[in-house]
């Protein structure tokens, strides 16, 4: 399996989901598509990846750094990290669009939050949730 290939693809793969996101937030086929086509394709390459490798699991190298470190000196381990975040940046871009619809959330900061999402996963989300609370005057997720 050429990891540099599967790289690309899922760099690739993710723009359409963050397109709907962006512009097709209420369309009844956005949610389906992007969660069921194409977060589920990513995870399954993911999981094709992490156990596929060739690399024994070692729950202990997540408890150091540098544990860490020499896991992802595998490349399909460290595309497994990549495609890893490429998939929850895009659930937690899901996640978004779907309170702040909910919300009524204006548009002209979710996408700007949405972009911050895709490029830095945990900041966006943290501007989001900073700009909700000021927004919506309250912190209650019914």
């Amino acid at each position: 399996m050429n990891t540099d290939l599967l790289f690309q693809f899922s760099n690739i793969w993710v723009i359409p989901g963050w397109i709907l996101l962006w512009f097709f937030p209420g369309r009844s086929w956005t949610y389906p598509v992007v969660t069921y086509l194409i977060i589920l394709l990513l995870g399954l390459i993911y999981a094709i990846l992490l156990f596929g490798s060739q690399v024994p699991f070692d729950p202990e190298a997540f408890s150091s750094l540098d544990g860490i470190k020499s896991m992802f000196g595998n490349d399909r381990l460290l595309l497994a990290g990549w495609i890893h975040y490429l998939a929850f940046d895009l659930t937690a871009g899901l996640f978004i669009t779907k309170d702040a619809l909910r919300i009524g959330y204006p548009v002209w900061l979710r996408i700007p939050v949405l972009f911050f999402v895709f490029m830095t996963g945990p900041l966006g989300m943290l501007i989001y949730l900073m700009t909700r609370l000021i927004y919506s005057k309250s912190a209650r997720w019914s």
